[in-house]
C-alpha cells in the first residue's frame, strides 16, 4: 500500500510504502470476506473477514427480499482478522425463519456479500 504524506503549510509530499503482514506469513493482508461456518446452519454462524487497514466497518444481514434483518457490527476496527457470530436472531431478538440470508460487509472503499443457509 502506498501512503502519501503532506504538510498543510507546504505542498511537498513524500510517499512511503506500508505493508500489513498477515499472522507471521510476511504476506500483505488483503481485504477478504470468508465463507460462513458452518453453512448450512441451524443454531449460529461465524462470519469472518480480514481488513488491510484500520477502517470503519458495517456488517449487516438481509433476508432474500433485501429487507435488513440485523446489524451485527458498526464501528471502527483495526487491521487484521475478525470474526463475528450471528445467533440467527433479528433486531428484536426473534429467531429468523428457515431460508437464505445474505450478509454484507461494508467499508468506505470496499464491500463484499456472502450467503448463509438457515435450517430449522
Amino acid at each position: 500500500y502506498k501512503v502519501t504524506l503532506a504538510k498543510a503549510a507546504d505542498r511537498a509530499a513524500r510517499e512511503m510504502e506500508v505493508s500489513l503482514m498477515g499472522a507471521g506469513t510476511g504476506v500483505p493482508l488483503p481485504f477478504k470476506l470468508y465463507n460462513p461456518r458452518p453453512n448450512p446452519t441451524h443454531s449460529a454462524v461465524t462470519l469472518a473477514f480480514d481488513l488491510p487497514v484500520r477502517t470503519s466497518v458495517k456488517l449487516q444481514v438481509f433476508d432474500a427480499t433485501g429487507r435488513k434483518v440485523r446489524q451485527l457490527l458498526r464501528g471502527t476496527l483495526p487491521a487484521g482478522h475478525h470474526e463475528v457470530t450471528w445467533d440467527l436472531k433479528d433486531e428484536q431478538g426473534n429467531k429468523v425463519a428457515r431460508g437464505i440470508y445474505f450478509y454484507r460487509l461494508e467499508t468506505p472503499h470496499r464491500s463484499a456479500t456472502g450467503k448463509v443457509n438457515v435450517l430449522r
